[in-house]
């Protein structure tokens, strides 16, 4: 027999109420709880990818990440250099033959970029930003390199300072050179002296010639900063111990405080420049010229992010924007078909490069700021003096087909000719980011450099632009048609990716942040829901005993 306050219709009344404010209770818990722990979540990705002074005097590990390679917070970078090898050099110079190009490689380095003299401020505007210097090493990694390679390999290849000195440019700026008609067409170095440099007399008798003329101080430090005495090579030079400069020029990022968010880690400089210039010497003047590097300003405004950050919360479909210092440009990428990829259970979005960047300026008139005239799919780098180099994807993947046939290639250990098109897997460069927090957790950059002969310049203002080289052998500059040439010299890939144990902890973290809050959600709805029922039905029987009750008289009968 129930107890009689609580067999009463009142007292059932109660019992519905407090079984009500129960349903409520489950259901604002179901609403406000998970807001709470997704907000915690969200603060937490935001402090840990917006740095500010306080992570500095803290020395927090996004600040340790950012600025010291060494530290263990840090995500390793490595840098895989094939190098193509000219296989029938004879024949190449003697008979202009078309060149047979032989992959060495992967002679693989970890990249480290350490930042100095950090400082935290705010620019004219109010924006929080973030100004450093930087020093970049690379340390050869046997472990990761194939056991067939080492840096001592012999690699035959174009001349490198043929290429960058002995062009029309370079005897039209210096005339005191003295070349005569043994210029070294072509040239035999081991890997080590390819990627990081070598001395060379024709190199130094240039930078001596200027460096000698009569300049203030100044003028001879920065002199120094243009004509090293010892040719750099084709990554360095190579920084083994981080030594800082003091006249390394200065990069500046934004870092994305709110409510500036969408601007995290975008380049506001970049060496020194918010507007890319190519900086000469002029030795008749004893001094550095500035002259625009592109064509029009929004073609030089450095823009895009150093492709470890992004904005957050990205959507399917999305486009990035990146800084690719060895085109001197921003890219952008895209997120194709929507494309998602699974990578140490971490759900990202899959980003490559835009197929309309490496265009010719026919087909995408915007690269016409660039001088991409003639073939698709190679940048023209001319303009910032390299006589004659073009940047291109790796087997000239997405570039004009001719420029594959004009060569033959044979990758690394094969004797067979390799046969277009080349593997987009294999060789094209791609970012897997993370949306929510816009962090890039797998990269891959692949970049091919050749230097190109025996054309016509693409470009028409000839006094900003160095001409073409002019001066190998008239057979092997005949080889191909009024487009040139075009010998690769060697492909990178520029790689990296989060570590297993920093996934497990996003994974822990987000997702499971993410779970707990839809797992608090169910059971505060389900909860509700049945508590709901309940009071319900206690509101539903007191008022059937109230309406029993009164149709007898108000006795109530008793309850067994």
């Amino acid at each position: 027999m129930c107890h009689t306050c609580c067999c009463q219709p009142t007292g059932i009344k109660v019992w519905a109420t407090v079984v009500l404010l129960v349903a409520v209770a489950a259901f604002s818990l179901s609403i406000y709880l998970p807001i709470a722990l997704n907000k915690a979540v969200d603060d937490g990705i935001y402090n840990s990818i917006t740095l500010t002074k306080s992570d500095q005097t803290d020395n927090t590990d996004a600040y340790k990440s950012f600025t010291d390679p060494y530290s263990d917070k840090a995500t390793p970078v490595y840098y895989s250099f094939y190098l193509f090898d000219i296989t029938n050099a004879a024949a190449v110079l003697g008979l202009g033959a078309a060149p047979i190009l032989q992959e060495h490689g992967p002679y693989v380095y970890r990249k480290r970029v350490k930042k100095h003299n950090v400082v935290f401020s705010k620019n004219l505007f109010g924006q929080d930003i973030v100004s450093y210097q930087t020093t970049t090493s690379y340390t050869f990694d046997p472990d990761r390199s194939p056991s067939t390679v080492k840096e001592s390999d012999m690699i035959t290849n174009i001349n490198l300072v043929n290429a960058l000195v002995k062009g029309e440019y370079a005897l039209k700026s210096f005339p005191f050179l003295n070349l005569g008609p043994s210029a070294v067409y072509l040239q035999k170095k081991n890997v080590s002296d390819w990627l990081w440099g070598y001395p060379d007399p024709v190199w130094s008798g240039v930078g001596g010639q200027v460096c000698s003329t009569s300049v203030t101080p100044l003028q001879k430090g920065t002199c120094a900063i243009f004509f090293p005495p010892i040719f750099p090579g084709l990554n360095g030079p190579n920084n083994p111990a981080n030594t800082y400069n003091p006249q390394q020029p200065v990069d500046i990022q934004f870092t994305g405080a709110k409510p500036d968010e969408y601007l995290i880690r975008q380049y506001a400089q970049y060496e020194g420049q918010s507007s890319k210039a190519y900086l000469s010497w002029d030795p008749y003047t004893a001094s550095i010229k500035s002259t625009p590097l592109w064509n029009s300003g929004p073609a030089n405004r450095v823009s895009g992010t150093d492709a470890a950050q992004f904005t957050r919360n990205l959507q399917d479909g999305a486009t990035i924007t990146a800084w690719v210092s060895q085109l001197e440009r921003p890219v952008v990428l895209t997120n194709v078909n929507n494309e998602h990829v699974k990578f140490k259970n971490i759900d990202m979005l899959k980003f490559t490069l835009n197929p309309a960047f490496l265009q010719n300026a026919a087909n995408f008139p915007v690269n016409a700021d660039f001088n991409m005239f003639g073939y698709s799919g190679v940048a023209n780098m001319t303009a910032n003096g390299y006589t004659d180099f073009f940047i291109s994807k790796p087997y000239f993947l997405d570039a004009d087909p001719q420029l594959f046939g004009n060569v033959s290639f044979m990758t690394a250990g094969s004797t067979t000719a390799m046969t277009w098109p080349p593997s987009r897997d294999q060789y094209d460069t791609f970012l897997n980011v993370e949306p929510q927090s816009g962090a890039t957790m797998q990269v891959a950059k692949r970049l091919q450099l050749s230097i190109r002969i025996g054309a016509y310049p693409y470009v028409s203002n000839e006094t900003a632009v160095p001409p073409t080289i002019s001066n190998f052998p008239v057979n092997l500059a005949n080889l191909a048609s009024g487009n040139g040439l075009y010998v690769p010299i060697y492909w990178a890939e520029e790689a990296a990716e989060i570590s297993d144990s920093d996934a497990n902890s996003f994974v822990t973290v987000l997702y499971g942040a993410q779970n707990a809050a839809r797992g608090i959600y169910l059971a505060g709805e389900i909860i509700g829901c049945i508590f709901t029922a309940l009071a319900i039905s206690l509101f539903w029987c007191a008022a059937a005993r109230s309406e029993a009750g009164g149709s007898s008289g108000g006795k109530l009968t008793g309850i067994n």
